[in-house]
């Protein structure tokens, strides 16, 4: 008896069956397969924009116009202007002095007294300082507490978004060639702002999409 206990021991320990799970023996390469399986996509692409055209010739060709009622505030502005007019965030505006920054234009409208808009082209050297400036643009959002909105986004137009009832922001920036362009918009209504985000947005990157969404 005691040597037919020892031949059972040894053909569980050989087979490589486990007595404790009903004596079903391993699938041989089971766990090599599951630990070689590539792992599952946790997030699909983000939309792409239009391909990119020409170099606009300056910067009110760069820039739709906006619907609404003209605000005061809007216009050209420039390196020397640009911190004290305080048309632009604070830490961006002073980073725009770190690149060979030219001129500015502004443009801002107020759409049914609820909604104000402000699109921006910045001229600032070349693609590699427009690109560092567009990350530079989305440090200072999550800073400022306007989270990345990534179901608002396309490729190279990363978007920001705050949708608070009685201040909501919603704001995006991209690379265009030697300029970044820079879309606020704002209000009271967290659905209308949205909306009118998304609108102007898409006008804007129709007329002139991004140069490079490879950052």
């Amino acid at each position: 008896m005691l040597l037919a206990g020892v031949g059972l021991l040894v053909w569980l320990l050989v087979s490589g069956d486990d007595p404790d799970k009903g004596g079903r023996a391993q699938e041989p390469g089971r766990m090599s397969r599951i630990s070689s399986a590539p792992p599952s996509p946790t997030s699909s692409p983000l939309p792409s924009p239009p391909p990119a055209k020409q170099t606009p010739t300056d910067n009110p060709s760069a820039l739709i116009d906006l619907p609404g009622e003209t605000r005061d505030g809007g216009g050209e502005f420039d390196r020397e202007t640009v911190v004290d007019s305080k048309v632009l965030p604070g830490s961006f505006a002073e980073a725009l002095l770190d690149t060979d920054m030219g001129k500015g234009l502004l443009r801002t409208t107020i759409v049914d007294e609820e909604v104000t808009i402000g699109l921006y082209a910045i001229e600032v050297g070349d693609q590699a300082e427009a690109v560092s400036m567009v990350e530079e643009y989305g440090k200072t959002q999550v800073n400022g507490s306007i989270p990345p909105a990534r179901e608002l986004s396309l490729q190279g137009v990363p978007a920001y978004a705050s949708p608070d009832d009685g201040n909501s922001f919603y704001r995006t920036a991209y690379a265009l060639y030697d300029r970044v362009i820079v879309l606020d918009v704002f209000g009271d209504d967290p659905d209308r702002v949205r909306e009118m985000f998304v609108e102007i947005r898409d006008e804007q990157v129709a007329h002139a999409p991004p140069s490079t969404t490879d950052f």
